[in-house]
């Protein structure tokens, strides 16, 4: 087997140059297509969070226009009110008022049944309370999202026991 010749010294370093433009071409497109990557997942992340956010503005929306209704009713029953007598309006005030503890209370504890549902179901996973990257943060939070998402459609659907608290 004969050997070949040494190749000449210009053709060693064009070789080494184009190598080193090959492994540049490589590494550049391994930044890119992380680059993408993370722009992709925040995207995803301000997507989600304007969705919420819009959510919450519709629900905002529907309280206020609630609350409204609820004060031209009250309107409504205080000019009713100053036409009757005024022991039949402390009794209906007290009636009013004892009805309104109840809704309150009745809010209030399907609140924090809610929230122990909640409680008892998501449980954050155990890489999730030390974030080491951003990208595991995103994870993390869009974990979440997910699940309490999940929750809210079973709580809706009433598949969740709403009798404990």
């Amino acid at each position: 087997m004969a050997r070949r010749p040494p190749r000449p010294f210009h053709e060693e370093v064009a070789l080494i140059i184009v190598r080193m433009l090959l492994g540049l071409g490589v590494a550049l497109l391994l930044w890119l297509v992380y680059m993408k990557v993370i722009t992709h997942t925040v995207t995803n992340m301000q997507n989600e969070i304007l969705a919420n956010s819009q959510k919450a503005q519709m629900k905002a929306s529907a309280q206020y226009q609630q609350i409204r209704e609820r004060e031209a009713a009250q309107r409504l029953e205080q000019q009713h009110r100053q036409t009757m007598s005024d022991e039949e309006a402390r009794r209906q005030q007290v009636l009013e008022n004892q009805k309104n503890a109840k809704v309150v209370q009745a809010r209030s504890q399907l609140e924090r049944q809610k929230s122990a549902a909640w409680s008892q179901f998501y449980k954050e996973p155990s890489y999730c309370s030390n974030w080491q990257t951003d990208q595991q943060m995103v994870g993390c939070q869009n974990h979440k999202l997910r699940t309490r998402s999940e929750f809210e459609q079973k709580w809706a659907a009433g598949e969740l026991d709403q009798s404990n608290g």
